[in-house]
């Protein structure tokens, strides 16, 4: 992977880029305050070491033998899936992850074990045995081997510069991330030594490139960024994308460069070290650039610092917010300006800065700052967009209008919201622009438009030239808005506003008001009209958070159609939630609504379609299918469910899986949602530029179960230790979909346990553990996984409860036939998704006359006798089946099965088979059979 160095927030990723020399970088949240920051970051660049999942490096935890061996076997540049013939330690066996790392470092003579076989992978590795291998793989061992270990080696690694910023340390004991990264990126510039031949009996060595050239095949170049994409130092040439021009820093000579993946025009004017890689054609491409931290001199000021310009002196205050502490910086006359991104001849008049920041450069240390990079941008408020003569109307003032072509390719145009380069219709009133426009007539223009939705609401209690106080919150007033006051208006205190928020938390002007009333709401459910009442009463979870009942209005207007009768609204309301009126089932959905005076729902608005003289009413409430789907598990990936983004301004319930819990519902933040997370979600209102209004978020973090996930029968659950040491619960299992292979999973604190066979709801782990409602043997589950981890499990049926029952049948009770699972279809769409239970009493060659007790929508203890066809069919072909059998010694087994394993009544009379099978689409595919040693039924 190719990466960047250097961290910034996501807002300003492609602005900053291009104008400040960052990018995106090679990010830990952990290391900025360690001393060894530079070298993780390199490495974690070049892709020889590796941070977490988490985001953290940790560079204080302890390597583990294994680990070293991993990051050596980088810098050796050998593939991690590189095989060895055979292994050499008894504690590294081929399951283990480091098995060709360790193994093959052996072989090669870096690394040994304990002996007797024994190598210790999870071993901490010793600071002085790290230095050791490294010496070794660098070639100097020849040397470091004159004096005994670990002397000699202490001594050769000091004067290769390999302890550089280790300090004072105890180098027996176990090595630290952080001083590891240090040690390898010191090897960097230091040559291999290497064995070039032999005169007699004695070998002949020879210095070559260091390892990064030696081993993978990197070449480092260290000197000035003269020329990018965009423009160059001192003229508005340009290179075109993806290239890049330094001036190497030994030769004064310039070199090209392909720049690949990486965004690389911000560190125009700055001394770099690239790492780069001859492509196929013979061009270096970069795989990581940095700035040369040793090199660079430069100071940045923000637009509430700059204070003037004045002689080629510029004024900036150490403290912006009080006017306080004035420090001056000494610009060269005549410097190289980069005025948003693109060089502009030196003028007195660029140094005027509004809004944005100033990096200054001092090239050649002899302070003066001889390169200039003013980033200022403007500010403009969304009116509306005229597309056809290219312009962006402000609110307030057409001094702000902004001309923007996206049609020249010629030009760099980006208009960026949400990190996504948006085309100028998606643009919508109200928007907040801070835009970063070149100066430049000839060569290539920068047009880059950053599109704002920070807002804050609140009461009015304090308003001065420079700040106004909402709620109990004071926000600066932004430049915009103090040159439109005069137009913006008073703001009375005391009233609720809405403000419009800049990149830097200021206020930039009040939002538009909208004339609509309508709001969002999740109705949860609907009754009809009771004694007296003539409307419907309707129980809706609002977008301000409260839960309500509501009585429709008898001028209610209902998907653009008025006067409707309770009958129509809830036919209405079926049809929206089923698809058609006849729909049977809970009415719960997305709804937006209108409320009048005496709090009764006059405008309800349903995700059916309005049509309005003949056509589609395009403000309707409309649901957005995800992958097909009016609701599905769909992953978050930190701005959008698939595509479609979600903001500040989405409206996001938080449903219970319960409907009927009304005190779990909620309204949720957006920044609340969990990254790379799965969730339950239904979408609605998606804007052009692909923002929900309104999204349902349901079940927390725990994916519902998909219908057509597989059916396990339980074969084990035992203890085990998983990798932080800790005493897990590891389930053994059969997959019957996936023709009864074997698989294991492990529980964890997070995961939930849901049981629907039988009267148990939502049992702890501690449950499963108990002698109440174990899990074991026979018991068949289905669950929701990822990485070897249980996030969910349901169980469908359990062996204890099932015998439980059916020992009780003369009480009148016997075994639920049919279970409805969370999630499953219900009611016209049970034939969908059903799991049933059943004992059989007589089978053919591919059908069974089966026996359902207690089945749906029976008395208890009822018995039905039904056929079974075990032929499958084109679509989902045979079905696949699970044994569970008792032996005559009290031991039990699982196994794959097949049709022939069904025992009949009407064969072995007491020995019939007990069946439980998953019907979906009216087919019979998966079928767990259950030959118990003596028949619970008895009859």
């Amino acid at each position: 992977m190719m990466r960047l160095s250097n961290k910034i927030t996501a807002l300003f990723l492609a602005m900053l880029c291009l104008f400040s020399g960052t990018a995106a970088a090679v990010s830990f949240q952990d290391i900025s305050e360690n001393s060894y920051s530079d070298a993780i970051e390199t490495l974690a660049g070049l892709s020889i070491m590796q941070g977490y999942e988490d985001g953290t490096f940790k560079p204080e935890e302890q390597v583990t033998r294994a680990e070293y061996a991993a990051m050596m076997l980088r810098v050796l540049g050998v593939p991690e899936e590189w095989g060895v013939e055979s292994g050499n330690f008894s504690d590294v066996p081929e399951t283990h992850w480091a098995y060709n790392q360790v193994n093959y470092l052996c072989q090669m003579g870096y690394l040994s074990g304990y002996g007797n076989g024994i190598y210790g992978p999870e071993d901490p590795v010793a600071l002085q045995d790290a230095l050791k291998i490294l010496v070794d793989i660098l070639g100097y061992k020849v040397l470091a081997s004159k004096v005994p270990y670990p002397t000699g080696y202490l001594a050769q690694a000091g004067e290769l510069g390999l302890m550089k910023k280790l300090g004072g340390k105890n180098y027996a004991q176990p090595a630290l991330r952080g001083e590891v990264a240090q040690i390898i990126y010191n090897a960097i510039g230091v040559p291999v030594y290497r064995q070039t031949g032999a005169s007699e009996s004695t070998a002949i060595y020879e210095k070559g490139d260091d390892f990064l050239k030696e081993f993978l095949g990197i070449e480092t170049c260290k000197g000035m960024v003269t020329a990018n994409s965009v423009t160059s130092l001192s003229s508005e040439d340009y290179l075109g994308d993806g290239r890049l021009r330094i001036k190497q820093t030994k030769t004064n000579e310039e070199k090209l460069f392909n720049t690949g993946d990486l965004n690389a025009d911000g560190f125009l004017g700055y001394q770099v070290l690239a790492f780069s890689k001859a492509d196929e054609a013979g061009d270096q491409t970069l795989i990581y650039l940095k700035k040369d931290e040793n090199k660079n001199y430069g100071l940045t000021i923000t637009a509430d610092q700059f204070f003037k310009y004045d002689n080629r002196t510029i004024t900036y205050y150490a403290d912006p917010e009080n006017k306080d502490r004035e420090l001056t910086a000494k610009v060269l006359f005549g410097a190289d300006v980069i005025y948003n991104g693109v060089y502009t001849p030196f003028d007195e008049s660029l140094f005027s800065l509004q809004a944005g920041s100033m990096e200054l450069i001092d090239s050649d240390s002899d302070s003066l700052y001889d390169i200039i990079k003013i980033n200022a941008c403007t500010v403009t408020v969304v009116d509306k967009v005229s597309t056809s003569a290219y312009t962006i109307i402000d609110r307030y003032s057409a001094s702000n209008n902004v001309i923007y072509d996206d049609s020249d390719s010629t030009d760099l145009n980006k208009l960026i919201k949400y990190d996504i380069n948006l085309p100028m219709a998606a643009l919508e009133k109200d928007d907040v622009l801070e835009v970063y426009q070149s100066k430049n007539t000839t060569g290539r223009k920068v047009n880059i438009i950053n599109v704002l939705d920070s807002s804050v609401k609140g009461v009015i209690n304090q308003v001065s030239d420079e700040w106004i106080t909402i709620g109990d919150k004071s926000y600066k007033l932004s430049q915009y808005f103090k040159d439109n006051s005069a137009k913006i208006g008073s703001l009375p205190l005391g009233t609720t506003e809405t403000f419009l928020l800049d990149s830097n938390g200021c206020v930039v002007a009040p939002k538009t008001k909208n004339i609509s009333t309508l709001q969002y709401g999740f109705l949860v459910g609907a009754m009809p009209p009771e004694g007296l009442e003539e409307g419907v009463t309707l129980k809706i979870f609002s977008e301000k958070g409260e839960m309500g009942q509501y009585v429709t209005s008898g001028k209610l207007v209902m998907d653009s159609v008025k006067g409707n009768t309770p009958e129509a609204i809830l036919a209405g309301l079926r049809e929206a939630k089923y698809g058609y009126d006849g729909g049977q089932g809970d009415l719960s959905q997305v709804i937006r609504f209108q409320t009048n005076s005496d709090n009764e729902v006059k405008i309800l608005d349903t995700a059916v379609p309005d049509i309005i003289d003949g056509a589609v009413d395009e403000n309707a409430l409309e649901q957005i299918l995800v992958n097909g789907q009016k609701e599905a598990v769909v992953t978050y990936g930190g701005n959008a469910f698939e595509g479609n983004l979600v903001s500040s301004s989405t409206v996001i319930f938080n449903v219970p899986e319960d409907l009927t819990k009304t005190a779990d519902y909620k309204v949720a933040s957006f920044s609340g949602l969990q990254v790379e997370k799965p969730y339950t979600v239904s979408c609605f209102d998606r804007s052009k530029a692909g923002v929900l209004g309104c999204l349902t978020v349901k079940g927390e973090t725990i994916p519902n179960i998909d219908n057509d996930n597989p059916l396990y029968m339980v074969k084990k659950l035992t203890d085990t230790v998983n990798s932080e040491g800790d005493i897990v619960k590891k389930l053994y299992v059969v997959n019957c979909k996936n023709d009864g292979t074997e698989e294991e999973y492990i529980f964890t604190e997070k995961s939930v346990l849901v049981d629907y066979s039988a009267s148990i709801k939502n049992p702890t782990a501690s449950d499963y553990e108990s002698e109440k409602y174990p899990i074991r043997p026979g018991d068949v589950v289905r669950m929701a996984i990822g990485s070897g981890k249980i996030s969910k499990l349901e169980r469908m049926f359990s062996v204890d409860q099932f015998k439980l029952n059916l020992n009780s049948i003369t009480k009148g009770k016997g075994f639920l036939s049919e279970i409805n699972s969370n999630g499953g279809e219900i009611g016209e769409y049970a034939y969908l998704l059903r799991f049933l239970t059943t004992r059989v009493l007589y089978k053919d060659s591919g059908s069974a006359l089966v026996r359902f007790v207690k089945p749906a929508g029976m008395e208890v203890g009822s018995i039905k006798d039904v056929y079974w066809s075990f032929e499958g069919n084109s679509k989902f072909g045979k079905p696949k089946y699970v044994v569970y059998e008792e032996k005559d010694n009290g031991q039990m087994n699982v196994r794959t099965g097949s049709f022939n394993d069904i025992n009949d009544a009407d064969a072995s009379g007491s020995k019939a088979s007990y069946l439980f099978a998953k019907s979906r689409y009216g087919t019979i595919q998966e079928v767990f059979i259950f030959n118990f040693r003596e028949d619970p039924f008895g009859n």
